[in-house]
């Protein structure tokens, strides 16, 4: 079995080295990218006159999009766009006869890009921005802390983006229905903002909602000094959520595959 988990593995590593100008790319435009968001916001606590706004410093508001960045890239998943792709092209014929469930052999593929994204994205752009930004970093403890976390909201987004795709099985193409999710997990998820910038009754619905334990949250660990209380409530609420997607996905599954099978695969 662990032979072919390191294969699937290693197919994900083949795949990311085919598609690195991707990764090339995105490390030249986050630095960017962040230079924009630098400046806007040096410009609106200068106009504001503030050196606080809903909780944040200007260095600390720089740092929640930097850490963003590097969430973003970890937790990021396409799996979803995966599933439709090989539903139209029959391509998901030949993965499932591979003798593994489909649910691990396209998260370990996710996560042999992973490994090539950390080498040639996450880890030069987090010395650029420790460099350039004066980003800093937490303590040891913290930083164990914050991985616990962001490999569970990894798992936590692969879900979501794997339940999206099985509709491929129903509707074939859910092209739609991908940039929905997208926009979603992103925006509740504090992709686009703190989620402490946003009224306390949006606050208190998030905490019982699982987008901001992909990203808000994860990012929090890395700039706050958490307690084991704080902790281990984001890590209950990750697995509480990983916990009943892994319910509905095990569902929707036995109907998807029932309906392939159907139409003669």
């Amino acid at each position: 079995m662990i032979k072919k988990f390191l294969a699937s593995l290693k197919i994900g590593l083949k795949s990311a080295v085919i598609y690195r100008f991707h990764f090339y790319v995105g490390l030249v435009t986050a630095p960017l990218t962040l230079l924009i968001y630098y400046y806007l916001w040096k410009s609106i606590y200068g106009f504001s006159g503030q050196t606080i706004i809903n909780g944040f410093s200007f260095e600390l508001l720089v740092s929640y999009y930097a850490i963003n960045t590097i969430v973003a890239w970890i937790v990021y998943s396409e799996v979803d766009e995966w599933f439709e792709r090989n539903i139209l092209n029959g391509e998901l014929t030949v993965d499932l006869i591979i003798p593994i469930h489909l649910f691990p052999y396209y998260f370990l593929i996710h996560q042999g890009f992973n490994i090539f994204c950390l080498v040639v994205e996450t880890l030069p752009f987090l010395f650029i921005a420790t460099m350039v930004f004066n980003i800093q970093l937490p303590g040891v403890g913290m930083i164990l802390a914050f991985i616990v976390g962001l490999l569970l909201a990894l798992l936590l987004n692969f879900m979501i983006a794997y339940l999206v795709g099985l509709g491929a099985f129903w509707l074939k193409r859910i092209t739609g229905m991908r940039r929905a999710k997208n926009t979603i997990v992103m925006f509740l998820a504090g992709g686009i903002l703190p989620l402490s910038f946003f009224p306390i009754w949006f606050q208190k619905i998030s905490e019982f909602l699982p987008f901001q334990y992909i990203r808000n949250s994860i990012i929090n660990i890395w700039l706050y000094p958490q307690s084991l209380v704080e902790l281990l409530k984001i890590y209950f609420m990750q697995l509480f959520w990983i916990g009943i997607f892994w319910l509905i996905i095990s569902f929707v599954w036995k109907k998807a595959s029932k309906k392939f099978s159907g139409v003669g695969v």
